[in-house]
């Protein structure tokens, strides 16, 4: 493990218990590992699902169809299967472009 100082924001059990379970264990270089808890920010306040749903459906919309400075416009391209041909090239193949 390379890891020697894990910071955990606003779950005191959560640092307890990870404090209780890395308290044997060292990084690979024999470090000791450090468990830091803080306490949250007052101006940091929990979203609930829906809002972080809503939140993420939005973001792809405007990434695909933009916003109100630049419109997107997407398209589909529909291929039939049997007229597809996919080629595998083999991992140790040496390939020639």
């Amino acid at each position: 493990m390379l890891v020697n100082i894990v910071v955990v924001l606003g779950a005191d059990k959560l640092c307890v218990s990870l404090e209780r379970h890395l308290a044997s264990q060292t990084t690979s270089l024999g470090e000791s590992i450090s468990v830091v808890g803080l306490d949250r920010s007052d101006g940091a306040v929990a979203r609930d699902d829906d809002f972080l749903r809503q939140t993420r459906e939005a973001a792809i919309k405007e990434y695909f169809f933009g916003d109100a400075v630049q419109t997107l416009s997407p398209s589909t391209q529909t291929v039939d299967a049997d007229t597809l041909t996919i080629y595998r090239i083999p991992d140790g193949a040496r390939r020639t472009f």
